[in-house]
């Protein structure tokens, strides 16, 4: 495959509260939805990886398939939604942090992430594609 033909996609900064907001978790769990942003299977043994966040994932195929599949679970968006709580995601510490004053437009930029993020795992699935992850 060549570079043009990869698919991209940068969380920015969304991925701690987006990865909070789909499983109610601040690390990664047992659950598909907890997997989807920050799990994966570690390449390398360094676990600094080259940024400091940790090593490059990676997900099969079929873990690409099965993250998808829940992705599209029907009230998946409502979940997420609800689920948004600033002052608990500050308590907490989800990066980046969470201003009360701007709870309604954070709430938009993680949910257009979510859904950013489910169309990539969609198309990759549907493509048959392995997934690579970092942080960076």
């Amino acid at each position: 495959m060549s570079k043009a033909q990869r698919t991209v996609l940068d969380l920015d900064k969304a991925w701690h509260g987006l990865h909070y907001v789909m499983c109610g978790e601040t690390e990664p769990g047992a659950t598909l939805l907890s997997q989807a942003v920050l799990g994966g299977v570690p390449l390398g043994d360094d676990d600094e990886g080259f940024s400091g966040y940790g090593p490059a994932r990676y997900f099969t195929p079929k873990q690409v398939a099965e993250i998808s599949q829940a992705m599209t679970h029907p009230e998946l968006e409502q979940e997420v939604a609800t689920r948004f709580d600033p002052g608990k995601m500050s308590q907490l510490e989800i990066y980046p942090g969470w201003d009360l004053r701007e709870a309604k437009s954070d709430r938009e930029w993680l949910m257009d992430s979510l859904r950013r993020l489910r169309d990539f795992y969609s198309d990759a699935a549907a493509k048959n594609q392995a997934i690579v992850t970092c942080l960076v």
